[in-house]
């Protein structure tokens, strides 16, 4: 909303204001595949030992949980509009939400999955980059809809 943009490297996260100026840096040692700035200011990323870390803007660690996420697998993660975080597990074939303090409210089954996405009506985008699809579930993992394309999909986002 204020313009800034969050920047997730392999080993930093950044914010840059309007006028691409540093906000603020910091350098995760373990590895990063994936950061969302939140609501509060905090950030939720994935680390490479697969733990999902909240931080603060100082780099500061504000707590950590097992995300059941192999860190061979980029991005990961999505903020939903509860509150809660959205991990991909394909190692797994599972997609979990969690809340900011890692209790999970609910795991779905999620074959082939590369990444998920909360919708605002509170399904879920199933993103294939194998099976070239994505597929939109409910809370119960029922399939409401299923786009199969020509190419690998990394990533879907309904606005």
């Amino acid at each position: 909303p204020n313009g800034n943009t969050l920047v997730c490297t392999t080993t930093a996260i950044l914010e840059l204001d309007r006028e691409r100026k540093q906000v603020y840096s910091f350098n995760v040692p373990n590895g990063l595949t994936a950061a969302y700035k939140m609501p509060n200011g905090n950030i939720a990323a994935l680390r490479n030992d697969s733990k999902c870390v909240i931080y603060d803007t100082s780099g500061k660690e504000l707590r950590s949980w097992n995300s059941n996420r192999d860190s061979s697998w980029t991005s990961g993660i999505d903020l939903c509009r509860n509150g809660n975080i959205l991990i991909s597990q394909p190692s797994r074939n599972k997609v979990e939400e969690t809340t900011t303090d890692g209790k999970s409210v609910l795991v779905l089954d999620a074959p082939q999955l590369t990444t998920a996405t909360k919708t605002p009506t509170g399904t879920y985008l199933l993103a294939s980059h194998s099976n070239r699809s994505i597929t939109e579930v409910d809370r119960t993992g029922k399939k409401i809809w299923e786009h199969k394309g020509p190419d690998p999909i990394f990533r879907a986002r309904r606005r």
